[in-house]
């Protein structure tokens, strides 16, 4: 390529974010962005963007649709990028802000929700290299969420959502800081939403969650500690002080239905888990009592290391179970069950 082309391409690059600074321009052109859309159909549109510079976007009236349906509307939209980034293949968002989120999620017939396509990964789709994104600090306000089921005219509100992140890294390697999680969750059936709030940090599969809580009328679940999270191979370092607890008194289960819609689950259940230890062995203990008489425990050791020298010691029984809350739905009358393993070597590959 001679360097005439190269000082002409150069040139209409410069003279484009140029143009992309005027006023009215880059509204203009935003409706163009949306044939890469991961929808069918979508359509991007915003009363108004500006650009400043090569690193802001600013947006008011934000609104995405698919097949003549609304997905989502945002009032303002606030982001710096890093645009060097994208040479190299990374989304780099040294900020974010986001206020007022009205989206609508439906269902369709297999269970699928139209909203969360992009995150949908077919069967037959083989598994590429995951996007890596860094995201300095993000700040997301003002949300409400409405599903509709495809078989019921049930729905699911998710409202007041505010979340804040600092440090959030995905592609090889998860991380992420979470200053602040706050929501109100109105499952199907019920009168009064839950509320859900939560702080956690996740580095080198190492969780850390100073408090979680959703509380309801009828629910008060309490979550907070240490966790090693499964993962190939032994944690980068050494961790000896795991400690994670789990408390519900009581989990009613109308509060987390929308998770599993098919299962008949009884009204509410009383739990207590536990998990000590270090990032070589952790130590399980669980107590769970539901409210129809089923009795859950388990007790032992195991690596969180899914690949190399593994060790598993547990024992656990279930008494009195309802075999419909394992989805087994033509099922009746009550099961039993008790498991006493002992494994210890190298993993399979």
């Amino acid at each position: 390529m001679s360097a005439g082309i190269v000082i002409g391409l150069v040139g209409l690059l410069v003279l484009a974010i140029l143009l992309l600074q005027l006023d009215g321009v880059a509204t203009r052109v935003l409706p163009m962005a949306g044939r890469f859309l991961p929808w069918d159909d979508a359509t991007l549109e915003a009363d108004h963007v500006s650009v400043s510079g090569l690193s802001r976007i600013e947006a008011t009236s934000v609104r995405i649709a698919s097949g003549g349906r609304t997905l989502f509307s945002i009032d303002s939209l606030d982001l710096s990028i890093r645009p060097i980034g994208l040479l190299a293949g990374r989304i780099d968002l040294p900020a974010l802000r986001v206020v007022g989120v009205r989206a609508v999620a439906r269902e369709r017939a297999d269970s699928t929700w139209n909203l969360l396509e992009p995150f949908t990964v077919s069967p037959d789709t083989a598994p590429g290299a995951p996007m890596a994104v860094r995201i300095g600090v993000a700040h997301i306000e003002d949300v409400s969420i409405i599903g509709y089921y495809a078989a019921t005219p049930d729905s699911l509100l998710i409202d007041d959502l505010i979340v804040t992140l600092r440090d959030v890294r995905t592609g090889e390697v998860l991380g992420f800081t979470l200053d602040t999680l706050n929501a109100r969750v109105l499952a199907p059936g019920r009168a009064r939403p839950a509320t859900l709030s939560g702080r956690a940090r996740l580095s080198e599969r190492q969780l850390t969650v100073p408090g979680f809580r959703l509380r309801s009328d009828s629910s008060d679940v309490v979550a907070r500690g240490t966790l090693i999270l499964p993962g190939p191979g032994p944690a980068t370092r050494e961790i000896r002080d795991v400690d994670f607890r789990l408390v519900a008194e009581p989990l009613d289960f109308r509060d987390v239905q929308p998770l599993a819609p098919t299962l008949e689950l009884p009204a509410s259940m009383r739990l207590t888990a536990r998990v000590t230890g270090r990032s070589t062995l952790l130590r399980v203990d669980l107590d769970g009592r539901t409210s129809d008489g089923a009795i859950l425990e388990l007790d032992g050791e195991l690596t969180p290391a899914t690949t190399g020298p593994v060790r598993y010691r547990l024992k656990g029984a279930v008494r009195n179970l309802d075999p419909r809350m394992l989805g087994m739905t033509g099922a009746r009358g009550r099961t039993s069950a008790e498991v006493d393993l002992a494994l210890a070597g190298d993993s399979l590959p």
